[in-house]
Formats: structure tokens, C-alpha cells, sequence
């Protein structure tokens, strides 16, 4: 609890935290990659590695499937949807970063649009 609340403490704070974590996906999205061309075109699949990007995949494509729902219920254009996800999460990180708390801006990066 104290790392968690360490790496909450401000919006800086925060936002590198965030940076590390997109950082890490970037890394599981490179093996998600791999994994995928040695199914398709054969070759070595390690199992741990395979295993570990399904469940990040399967999280991701969970999430994209929610807003695309969202989406065609609020009669919106699907690019619009994901544009407008992207921007509320990059002014988010904005703010936080200059002065912006933490708690207070992920609730509102969270609230539905």
C-alpha cells in the first residue's frame, strides 16, 4: 500500500508510473506480435510468453469492446469514440502532470463521457 500510495502521491508522480506502465504494455504488445506470427507462420512458441499476452490481450479487447458498444449506443462514429477515449486520457496526463491530483483527475478520466 505504501508503493501504491507512493506512486499516487502527485501528479508527476503519477504520471510516470503511468508512462512505466504503457511502457510495459508496449513491451507485451511486441511479444503479443511475435506470439501471433509463430501461429501463423509457425515457428517456437515459449508458453509463458504466450500465456502472459492472451490475458493482456484479452483485457484490452474487453475494454475496445465496451467502447464500441458506448459507441453504437450513443450513435457515435467508432474512430470518434476511441479519438475521444485517447484525448481525455492524454489531457489527463497533462494536467496531472502540471498540477492536477491524481485522485481527482483518473475519477474523472474514468466517469463515462
Amino acid at each position: 500500500m505504501r508503493e501504491l500510495q507512493q506512486r499516487v502521491a502527485n501528479g508527476p508522480a503519477a504520471v510516470s508510473w503511468i508512462g512505466k506502465l504503457r511502457d510495459e504494455l508496449k513491451v507485451r504488445n511486441a511479444r503479443a506480435v511475435r506470439t501471433r506470427n509463430a501461429l501463423v507462420h509457425g515457428g517456437p512458441l515459449i508458453p509463458a510468453i504466450a500465456e502472459s499476452v492472451v490475458e493482456m490481450l484479452d483485457g484490452l479487447g474487453s475494454q475496445a469492446l465496451e467502447w464500441v458498444i458506448d459507441g453504437l449506443a450513443g450513435e457515435k462514429a467508432l474512430p470518434e469514440v476511441f479519438n475521444d477515449r485517447r484525448r481525455r486520457f492524454i489531457d489527463t496526463i497533462d494536467r496531472m502532470f502540471e498540477s492536477g491530483t491524481p485522485q481527482m483527475e483518473l475519477s474523472e478520466l474514468l466517469k463515462l463521457p
